[in-house]
């Protein structure tokens, strides 16, 4: 099994990442670490790690962004399966034994596990868990998430694809589309096998740059009409608007002082009145996601993120949406559900 790990500027975090590793109850492993370009001491400790345990290797090359360090780390792997790990988290002591028995299992070609997101500091902010036994390619348009580091793949279906290189945000989405339509699904195991770290600076808090690749991403996907996919035009603009309302709420709960601004990112994806619980659902998210935090309700929460959410609804209310602004910021105190699938 070949874990490939592209590292950029983590030296605070890699350790960790590498401990969860050898702390695996399947020891039959390699880790590949990909340094694309860091400053820092990251490449020094996996170094040190590597001196220690065989199982750890280090390639380096100059700063081309994480999809040229995964591709990298996937043309040099060596195991029957792949695993894509980021270097801030972390996987549970039975991960690997636990996808890889769901896999051999199945018999597909991928198996995916259920995972904590959580603060910086490891606090647990939300669970995923799928409650699907199979992922398959229109699972993954109705927004099933496959997290990179939550899922395996047979070596041998990377072949003919990789990590687009041009995109900063949904790059691993785009692989699991790609790696979906040549034949791939994801047996499901409901065991927690990760932990996925919210890092304040990550690229993926710039929303709107987010949000273009997301459109981009998708649309190339249903221009490719693979038969297996209900590729109507309908589908397509009702994914893309929930997409669209989550990258916006993320930016209003980012910046409330700007949230305003953010209403026109989902103008050209408006294709009826938005639901307002659908509104309040992907606020409670964006503070996950975006900030880092849980969305706890109280007077700090009602001054600044659920004030630039609420700013944000009212400039879509102005514009002529109906959406319930009243009725959505009512719903932020609502307490999320630990298995609600986003």
């Amino acid at each position: 099994m070949s874990i490939v790990l592209p590292l950029f500027n983590a030296g605070e975090y890699v350790d960790a990442c590498l401990a969860s590793l050898r702390a695996q109850t399947l020891d039959s492993w390699e880790a590949i670490v990909v340094d694309d370009g860091s400053t820092d001491h990251g490449p020094t400790t996996v170094e040190q790690a590597a001196r220690s345990d065989p199982r750890i290797r280090l390639i380096q090359q100059t700063n081309k962004g994480v999809s040229a360090a995964r591709n990298i780390g996937i043309e040099h792997a060596r195991g029957e399966t792949v695993l894509a790990l980021d270097p801030d988290d972390l996987l549970a002591p039975n991960a690997l034994s636990e996808l890889k028995s769901t896999l051999d299992a199945s018999g597909e070609a991928g198996a995916f596990g259920a995972y904590d997101v959580t603060s910086p500091t490891l606090e647990t902010l939300h669970t995923y868990r799928d409650d699907r036994t199979i992922v398959s390619l229109d699972d993954l348009v109705d927004r099933a998430y496959v997290w990179t580091g939550a899922h395996l793949v047979r070596r041998e279906a990377y072949d003919g694809v990789r990590f687009d290189e041009t995109l900063i945000g949904y790059e691993d989405r785009d692989a699991w589309f790609r790696l979906a339509e040549n034949g791939v699904r994801w047996a499901v195991t409901s065991e927690t096998v990760a932990k996925y770290r919210i890092r304040p600076g990550s690229a993926s808090k710039d929303a709107a740059r987010m949000l273009s690749d997301a459109t981009r991403v998708y649309r190339d996907l249903f221009d490719r009409a693979h038969p297996d996919l209900n590729a109507s035009q309908e589908r397509l603009s009702r994914s893309l608007l929930h997409i669209a309302i989550g990258y916006a709420s993320r930016a209003a709960v980012l910046n409330p002082l700007r949230a305003h601004e953010y209403a026109s990112m989902l103008f050209p994806f408006l294709i009826d009145d938005l639901n307002a619980k659908t509104l309040a659902r992907a606020g409670q998210f964006a503070v996950i996601y975006g900030l880092g935090q849980r969305p706890i309700w109280n007077d700090h929460a009602q001054k600044t993120w659920g004030a630039g959410l609420r700013k944000m609804w009212s400039a879509l209310e102005e514009a002529g949406n109906s959406i319930g602004t009243d009725q959505a910021y009512a719903l932020l105190g609502e307490p999320m559900a630990r298995r609600a699938i986003a």
